[in-house]
């Protein structure tokens, strides 16, 4: 009997114990085992935060997706795989996501580099119920020169997600001062609504923020 699902809950938990021992009884399970929405399980230890796990898995030389390459900021891989087929730029994980927004998001600015050089687009949003545009993944990143770098390429600034929220609605909901001058400079609609009828200033009240200096900078 495959142990999939609790390997799986071991990789969320950060149970290091439990993933070396199923592993070693299973060891097919690192490729074949996946979430709910198709994520591998070196994808999930990604998203749950869980490093120590990310190195074991790692370890264990898996064959690397671009995506996982790209969450996990194993650039040598990506340029590989990018030689091998240049279109793998633009393809998308199991559970939606780019490679150029996973590498934003987890805050891999050299591998975001390469991807649009390469012609990843860089206002593709994810193919899921999110809808996340790579700039939203650099402003919850709070990289202020990869979102610099994503506007001179052309992202648009104004791109939302599900709810409506624009990047200067995520950087007001951080208190991100610098982001939120960066996205005013380059005219990020100071007055966007998301579907709550919020603009950026007062989400950013709203989360706690003295934000009114913020918006008259």
């Amino acid at each position: 009997m495959s142990e999939a699902p609790i390997l799986i809950d071991a990789v969320k938990a950060g149970d290091v114990a439990q993933v070396k021992s199923i592993l070693e009884a299973q060891p097919n399970l690192l490729q074949v085992a996946q979430g709910s929405n198709g994520e591998s399980l070196l994808l999930l230890s990604v998203y749950h935060h869980q490093p120590d796990i990310t190195q074991i898995l790692l370890a264990k030389n898996p064959v690397l997706s671009i995506h996982e390459a790209a969450a996990t900021g194993d650039l040598e891989t990506v340029q590989k795989l990018l030689q091998e087929d240049q279109t793998a730029a633009n393809t998308y994980s199991p559970d939606g996501f780019s490679p150029l927004g996973l590498a934003c998001f987890f805050n891999h600015a050299d591998i975001a580099r390469l991807l649009v050089a390469q012609g990843a687009y860089v206002n593709a949003a994810s193919q899921n119920a999110m809808h996340i545009s790579p700039i939203h993944s650099a402003v919850a990143a709070r990289n202020t020169e990869l979102v610099q770098f994503l506007l001179d390429q052309g992202a648009d600034i104004n791109a939302t997600q599900t709810g409506g929220y624009t990047a200067l609605h995520a950087a007001a909901h951080n208190g991100d001062e610098g982001l939120i001058k960066l996205l005013l400079e380059h005219m990020a609609d100071i007055n966007a609504m998301t579907d709550s009828g919020k603009t950026p200033m007062e989400l950013a009240i709203s989360s706690g923020h003295d934000a009114a200096k913020w918006f008259s900078l």
